[in-house]
């Protein structure tokens, strides 16, 4: 006869699991694409009927969540690209439940920028330059308009003399924008760059 999950017979004091019809398979969600301090949701599919005992591995630790099931989420905060993987899963009757998939979570972040000079144009105006490092070269944008030096350099108009101007630094992963703050007094001598890691 065909056993149900309730009816795993007892050999010299240990479980015996048969496969049958409705054992089930857990299945871990798909692949997504965060930005570095945002959560992702690992969703579990699960085609059986019972709460189960799952243990999943981020690579480096294993996690177990008890009573899981179908469609139950856990929300994980990796800080760099992770891989999390099923290593097993048993139903109450101590079966193990069939296992399929993985989920890749890319963690992305935004691009950096340094400012390596200031201009003056006499004593009345000046302009900065701008090289760009991170992210994804070749999307980047300042304040929507895309940056389309291929040294990934930027240079922007004249300011007034001594007046405080703010850029918004973003790429296609939009994980930004990054503030650039931009101030310089032509009236003083050349300053070093500002870098932001």
């Amino acid at each position: 006869p065909i056993l149900t999950e309730d009816e795993c017979e007892p050999i010299i004091g240990d479980p015996v699991c048969f496969e049958y019809p409705g054992d089930g398979t857990l299945t871990l969600g798909v692949d997504q694409d965060i930005c570095l301090g945002e959560s992702a949701d690992l969703t579990f599919s699960y085609t059986g009927n019972d709460s189960i005992t799952v243990t999943y591995t981020d690579g480096t630790t294993n996690f177990t969540i008890n009573n899981l099931r179908d469609g139950d989420v856990e929300t994980v905060t990796p800080t760099t690209t992770t891989t999390y993987e099923l290593v097993d899963a048993t139903n109450p009757a101590g079966c193990e439940v069939f296992l399929e998939g993985q989920a890749t979570i890319t963690v992305n972040t935004p691009p950096s920028f340094e400012i390596v000079d200031y201009e003056c144009n006499g004593q009345q105006q000046y302009q900065a330059t701008i090289v760009i490092t991170g992210g994804i070269p070749g999307t980047y944008t300042i304040d929507g308009n895309p940056v389309t030096n291929p040294s990934d350099t930027f240079v922007t108009i004249f300011y007034d003399n001594n007046t405080s101007q703010t850029l918004l630094l973003d790429d296609a992963n939009e994980c930004g924008p990054v503030e650039i703050n931009l101030q310089r007094n032509c009236s003083c001598p050349n300053e070093a760059g500002t870098m932001q890691p």
